[in-house]
């Protein structure tokens, strides 16, 4: 499997406009929320929610330039990015990313720790592998290398929400 860790991923200026558009997304309406489609709640099954909802134009065209250099084969398709917010006791289980051809989280949090929970959790050379999300990092994959892999629950521990990019690549015609 090729290199899937990448870091110091944005410069300043883009870490700017990110944070700030971030925050503008944060004050809106809107925001799809997982756990509603999955019917959980936090006293009824231990997770809490996890919410989407997508970037600016403006961000989502930082992010392509990323993608092209740390995913060559993401020039062929282009990709959905939405921010994702994930509460106190939010994860996201076990599974594989078959339907798309590439995947990629961009990790916003400035201060995350081992107590914090929302590990990235995945399946690489017959071993389970677990990375705990840093500022400034993404984590991206082709598709070929049919990773299954899992989010932890994020911890009480926790200083704020989980804070990611999420990116996925878009099949024509699925």
């Amino acid at each position: 499997m090729n290199n899937i860790l990448f870091e110091n991923v944005f410069n300043n200026e883009e870490l700017e406009i990110i944070e700030n558009d971030l925050s503008i997304k944060m004050d809106e309406q809107g925001w799809y929320d997982w756990s509603k489609i999955r019917k959980q709640s936090v006293e009824d099954y231990g997770y809490g929610s996890t919410q989407w909802k997508p970037v600016s134009e403006k961000v989502k065209l930082i992010v392509r330039k990323k993608l092209y250099k740390f995913i060559p084969s993401s020039r062929e398709n282009d990709f959905n990015a939405t921010y994702s917010v994930f509460d106190t006791y939010s994860g996201i289980h076990l599974h594989s990313d078959s339907n798309t051809p590439y995947v990629a989280t961009f990790y916003l949090n400035k201060e995350w720790n081992i107590d914090c929970g929302g590990y990235f959790v995945y399946w690489c050379d017959n071993e389970y592998k677990l990375y705990v999300p840093k500022y400034n990092t993404m984590i991206g994959y082709s598709i070929h290398d049919k990773m299954p892999h899992l989010v932890t629950p994020v911890t009480e521990n926790a200083p704020t929400k989980r804070l990611t990019i999420h990116c996925k690549g878009i099949i024509p015609n699925y």
